[in-house]
């Protein structure tokens, strides 16, 4: 059984290298969602962006993990 996977990545992320994480789930989890946030605005922040005192797309994000957590 595969585990179901979502995963949200922003070019505005300060800590997280895009490509090593996305090549490191499509190498490891088969049934995954990955959601990129690019080219935002806004300053970059150190991997918040469920925090929306500093993260423009922090509803977005609770509305996608509602809706992944719904459907698994």
């Amino acid at each position: 059984m595969e585990i179901p996977v979502l995963m949200f990545l922003s070019s505005q992320d300060k800590v997280v290298d895009i490509q090593t994480s996305l090549e490191t789930a499509e190498r490891n989890f088969l049934d995954r969602q990955i959601v990129l946030y690019k080219d935002r605005k806004g300053p970059r922040v150190p991997h918040h962006l469920m925090a929306p005192s500093v993260s423009p797309v922090a509803k977005d994000v609770e509305n996608r993990m509602k809706k992944f957590i719904s459907a698994h």
